[in-house]
């Protein structure tokens, strides 16, 4: 049965019934909407606050992790066999000295705290010759290892022989070794004998309790992983995080408001390794009320927040250390936070009561089809707007990827530029830094181009670079090698994660493919296009510029050149770059 129009008389009746209800209705679900929407507000706080920490957690979990992995690999690079020693040269005085306390130090004219890993033998220690050369040894590779290996949160690299001393490098604590007393021995704490047969018969890196360094006065967490000599236990080495940088990196207020604080870190016994951002007492432990929310590894299904009075914790698990950390989240900044959603929410109810009478006044008057013919108007008009906005997007990021295109690549070879050389020299150098690979280039320049030119023309010569640069670009395989134009007639490859024979392979594989391309040369002897090519390889340390591989690379082209050309040089790694090369 179809309505019919309210006369004028029935108009002011119907509408103040219809009105009156919803409004009704309105009021009595006023409350009730409003506490249950406080519960999902504060729920959904809580959960944004709990995921943050996850994320921070995750991250801080990928750290440790990475640090296990290394004092693994540390621990594989201190370990050695007896007679590797005897190829040891040097002498201990040449970098230490016999203090007055009858302990070996590393003498402070000699010592760059941010480059060399100090040393430090007490007194009781038997300096035979292979005592000598294991600290010869040991300080050598704990500094190029400590260099490559430390982050914002790891503050050094150590190793502890059983011997008695230690070898460490620690730049942000450069006077620890003259700290370090002569009776100090660290033989009898966890840092050591958590790598024993008897307490790690795996092998496996170990995580130490909270520790006090009397020497670096802090107290610290570790990571420890035996070595070996000949096999058998030899001592230990590790990393250490101190516990002030535990706090600011696992339990910084990443969101920059003043909710979130930390409070306890406990172990899975409830031990507390640290306490509202202060180290605990002896043997304190974690309040018999927040046991609960102690994340067991085997349970998933652990609270991960709870009411703590007019407050709020939350708990996330650190599996590494096999521990909880957990948060106090200030209650009155809750509510404070609440305020501002809780004002919108009664808006939106008045909004609602206002768009009850309106509702109610239409539905007398019955206007509803002129509403639709609006809102479908309305909409027509959305999505004509919405496609011109995606089809000019689109048209916009077609011409910013072929501009970026363009700043990179060089317009006559279609190689990269110098520009995109650079970038890639940069990215290349980071990695390998990281990875602790080896970085090689290779520095390629036309034989005689000049003469080319002179001979076949300029336009020749153009033809003759688009044709070498498709045999550079074909005698590289890995995504990450790239082949660019330096300038002119020459021509660099950057090889991430490769040594010098992997090097020497692809200088070989491209003279092959030039002579069988046989690019005419008229002016040259052989009749045939040829190259000289310098080649250098460089482990990227810190504190070595990028450039300086270029420099040997360029070195070694150089004499390639004033050897005769067509032909291959390798810059010695160790030289000064330029100084001395190896030939084919």
């Amino acid at each position: 049965m179809s309505l019919q129009r309210p006369t004028l008389e029935e108009l002011p009746v119907r509408g103040a019934i219809t009105i009156g209800l919803l409004t009704t209705i309105a009021i009595l679900g006023a409350q009730a909407v409003e506490a249950r929407a406080a519960r999902y507000l504060i729920e959904k706080q809580l959960d944004a606050q709990h995921l943050e920490i996850d994320s921070e957690v995750t991250a801080f979990e990928g750290a440790l992790a990475d640090a296990t992995d290394s004092a693994r690999r540390y621990a594989a690079t201190i370990s050695y066999r007896t007679e590797d020693l005897a190829k040891e040269q040097g002498a201990l005085q040449t970098f230490a000295q016999r203090d007055a306390d009858g302990a070996w130090r590393t003498r402070r004219d000699l010592f760059r705290a941010d480059v060399d890993a100090g040393v430090w033998i007490p007194p009781d220690v038997s300096l035979t010759d292979e005592t000598q050369r294991f600290f010869l040894r040991a300080r050598r590779q704990t500094a190029l290892f400590g260099q490559g290996a430390l982050n914002d949160l790891f503050v050094d690299t150590w190793t502890l022989p059983l011997t008695n001393g230690e070898v460490i490098y620690f730049p942000s604590a450069p006077e620890f070794i003259y700290d370090a007393t002569a009776k100090l021995d660290y033989r009898d704490t966890e840092w050591v004998q958590l790598t024993s047969p008897v307490q790690n018969p795996t092998g496996e890196p170990r995580w130490t309790s909270t520790s006090y360094d009397p020497a670096a006065r802090q107290w610290m967490i570790s990571v420890v992983a035996p070595f070996t000599k000949d096999g058998q236990w030899a001592g230990a080495v590790g990393h250490d995080i101190l516990l002030s940088k535990l706090f600011s990196t696992l339990l910084a207020d990443r969101t920059g408001s003043s909710q979130l604080t930390p409070y306890y870190i406990s172990k899975a016994d409830g031990g507390l390794l640290l306490r509202d951002g202060g180290v605990p007492a002896v043997d304190e432990r974690l309040p018999a009320e927040f046991q609960q929310l102690i994340i067991d590894s085997s349970d998933e299904l652990a609270p991960h927040f709870q009411v703590f009075g007019e407050d709020y914790l939350i708990s996330s698990r650190l599996p590494t250390l096999n521990a909880t950390v957990i948060y106090r989240v200030d209650g009155a900044q809750v509510e404070r936070a609440l305020q501002v959603p809780l004002f919108r929410l009664k808006l939106a109810q008045a909004g609602v009561t206002a768009l009850v009478f309106l509702l109610a006044y239409l539905w007398v008057l019955r206007d509803a089809s002129v509403r639709r013919r609006r809102q479908e108007a309305l909409f027509r008009q959305n999505q004509a707007l919405e496609a011109l906005v995606t089809e000019r997007t689109k048209s916009l990021t077609q011409v910013n990827a072929q501009l970026e295109q363009l700043m990179m690549q060089d317009h006559l070879t279609g190689l990269g530029n110098r520009r995109m050389f650079e970038l890639a020299l940069n990215t290349a150098w980071q990695r390998d830094l990281r990875r602790q690979g080896t970085l090689a280039v290779l520095m390629i320049d036309v034989d005689q181009f000049k003469s080319y030119n002179d001979l076949c023309g300029h336009q020749a010569g153009d033809a003759c670079l688009q044709q070498l640069a498709s045999v550079l670009a074909s005698s590289i395989h890995r995504a990450d090698d790239v082949a660019a134009r330096y300038g002119g007639e020459e021509f660099v490859l950057i090889l991430p994660d490769t040594d010098v024979y992997g090097a020497k392979d692809v200088a070989l594989r491209l003279r092959e493919r030039l002579q069988a391309a046989h690019l005419p040369h008229p002016g040259a002897p052989s009749g045939q296009l040829t190259v000289s090519i310098g080649i250098a390889t460089i482990v990227p340390k810190v504190g070595v510029e990028p450039y300086a591989v270029v420099r040997c690379a360029d070195a070694a082209l150089y004499e390639a050149k004033q050897a005769g050309r067509d032909r291959w040089h390798i810059a010695d790694p160790l030289d000064a770059c330029g100084a001395h090369v190896l030939t084919n």
